[in-house]
């Protein structure tokens, strides 16, 4: 009881310790050499901005969707009525897959110079940030990378 009395109990003296550290910056004073910015580059640990990357490819896709709007709209509403103009058709397997290749061909006609674009945009703009790098030590399975 007193051991609690002592350490808990209100006193005149301030018994606080500052950690100095906790207020040290998180700067670096010295540039890092280049072997450690060449073996960091090999390791996949290079700068590169997501917020620019997530920007232009936004940009890109609404400027294509914009661009190719008459195109994906024509090509979907034909497709619709060609199906809803021939419901008569009988139930068989053979026209339920000639209805869903063409919805795959439809699929493919729209969606793909959109995804192709995007694509391209998001592959330039890591390129022109970052360069050509390829290494397998980012993609590699890590145990200690798990949040338990």
């Amino acid at each position: 009881m007193e051991i609690y009395h002592l350490r808990y109990a209100p006193s005149n003296r301030a018994t606080f310790v500052f950690d100095l550290q906790r207020f040290a910056g998180g700067e670096k004073t010295e540039e890092p050499t280049a072997k450690k910015r060449a073996d960091a580059r090999k390791k996949g640990q290079v700068g590169r901005s997501q917020e620019l990357n997530t920007a232009f490819v936004l940009l890109v896709g609404f400027f294509t969707l914009k661009l190719l709007w008459d195109s994906i709209y024509l090509s979907i509403a034909s497709y619709t009525t060609y199906v809803f103009t021939n419901l008569n058709q009988s139930v068989d397997t053979e026209n339920i897959i000639h209805i869903f290749i063409g919805i795959i061909v439809v699929l493919a006609k729209t969606a793909f110079p959109v995804m192709f674009a995007i694509m391209l945009i998001g592959l330039a703009i890591n390129f022109f940030q970052v360069g050509l790098t390829f290494n397998t030590e980012s993609i590699e399975f890590k145990l200690d990378k798990l949040n338990p």
